[in-house]
């Protein structure tokens, strides 16, 4: 499906960079970008070396970076003011800065340690129609500073409501009631301001109907706002989604793409 519905437009995903220049919106918690050898602010102005700490700590006292196609939780690193420096940043590559978000009390409560994220598939029809699919939550571990692919915790979200489901699935796809790690049970939760999730990513897959399938990784932070912590426009994984809520592409007519 991925060859006919995005082409190789799916792969600007991986250049974040370009974030603030597709999207132009504050939802992105990026602070400035590292490319090919030069800091850049959200509006693409050049930083100096000498200026880049002040920047990127003006408002936070600890950041994120991602290195470009940094897919599975990998190539993602933190720093604060004590261990950030320029040249530790062009070692590991393109990428951007981010502020790290401080996660609503629904998601700490599950698991503190490290941030949640809601991820939202949406797709856009043959008549420019956009909508939301399929919603899962994950979780990380004790463990670990954030989610990943091989040791998370996915739970399945109802998209008209942000219930989640009574059961989660570790990696194995053995099924459990509560979080292995703070006992917290998943039953009778429901994620804060998920409509706002759901109209969010529907309204940013319009901004870029050209990559007709994306994921959408977000989570709402301690001042109830929404933070779009990455998009995934090329692989962005549905097989969580169809063992567990699908089909949610049937009506599509997705199972004639190989005839084209």
């Amino acid at each position: 499906m991925i060859p006919v519905l995005k082409g190789k437009y799916g792969k600007i995903t991986n250049l974040n960079t370009l974030n603030n220049y597709i999207f132009k919106s504050n939802l992105f918690p990026d602070i400035a970008y590292y490319t090919n050898g030069l800091c850049l602010s959200t509006d693409y102005k050049i930083i100096s070396t000498e200026k880049v700490k002040e920047i990127v700590f003006k408002r936070s006292k600890k950041v994120v970076f991602k290195i470009d196609n940094s897919q599975q939780g990998k190539g993602v690193y933190f720093f604060d003011k004590t261990n950030f420096e320029t040249k530790k940043i062009a070692l590991l590559g393109n990428g951007v800065v981010q502020d790290f978000i401080n996660q609503h009390n629904f998601f700490k409560e599950i698991i503190p340690n490290s941030v949640a994220t809601i991820r939202i598939t949406t797709v856009m029809d043959n008549n420019g129609n956009a909508s939301a699919r399929a919603c899962y939550l994950s979780l990380g571990r004790e463990i670990v500073t954030h989610v990943k692919s091989d040791t998370n915790i996915k739970i399945p979200v109802d998209l008209k409501t942000g219930k989640i489901s009574e059961q989660g699935y570790l990696v194995d796809w053995n099924i459990i009631d509560r979080h292995p790690d703070t006992n917290i049970v998943f039953a009778n939760k429901q994620i804060p301001h998920f409509d706002k999730c759901v109209t969010t990513a529907v309204e940013l897959q319009k901004l870029i109907p050209f990559v007709r399938s994306i994921g959408w990784d977000m989570i709402i932070d301690e001042n109830n706002n929404i933070k779009i912590m990455e998009w995934n426009g090329n692989h962005n994984g549905i097989k969580f989604s169809e063992a567990t809520q699908g089909p949610t592409f049937a009506d599509l007519g997705w199972e004639n793409l190989w005839k084209i």
